[in-house]
């Protein structure tokens, strides 16, 4: 659907379908999770930045990230004392404070090369794991040392693995068997 969002800037009923369009599908997203706080902060998040790309508009994601916090305490109060609430957004803004500060640590002339991008991503991940210390450490009584780099190797193969999982599913909405075939590694890894 985001690569679907410039087929409806040309007319206001255009962005109207769209936005409604975008809504009922991020709805539907978030209700087959179950609601979890990580999505909901995601989809109330996506429906902003949809809304800002259809009508052209600028965003700052921190900004819309606070957004999301308050539609969703406003609309359950007791989610701030969820930990999913926390840990989630927690992570998010120590994503969109950090990611800057840690590109900036590198040249452009080597920022942009494969390896400096996983040197990048492993700080990122370092980052998200020393903001989220006190809370892992408060409930769970544990902190991964390896955690960062462990994610580092996995962001990407999770990614990989949602879209190979979802194709998986529109296959097999033609043939069962087929599609489980095709799903295969993704139930492996």
């Amino acid at each position: 659907l985001w690569l679907m969002i410039p087929l409806f800037w040309n007319s206001k009923a255009g962005k109207i379908a769209g936005l409604l369009l975008i809504s009922f599908t991020l709805f539907l997203y978030a209700g087959l999770t179950g609601f979890s706080p990580s999505v909901q902060r995601a989809s109330v998040f996506a429906f902003f930045i949809a809304l800002a790309r259809l009508f052209k508009r600028q965003y700052d994601p921190i900004n819309l990230t606070g957004l999301a916090a308050v539609i969703i305490l406003i609309v359950d109060p007791k989610s701030l004392y969820a930990i999913g609430f926390q840990m989630s957004f927690i992570a998010v803004l120590t994503i969109f404070t950090m990611n800057p500060v840690i590109k900036q640590l590198f040249s452009p002339k080597i920022r942009y090369r494969w390896d400096m991008r996983i040197v990048q991503l492993t700080l990122l991940s370092l980052c998200i794991q020393m903001a989220l210390y006190p809370i892992l450490i408060d409930l769970f009584n544990e902190f991964s040392v390896v955690g960062p780099l462990l994610n580092t190797i996995a962001a990407p193969i999770t990614q990989i693995m949602f879209i190979w999982g979802f194709l998986s599913v529109i296959v097999g909405s033609f043939h069962a068997g087929f599609g489980a075939l095709v799903n295969w590694p993704a139930n492996h890894l």
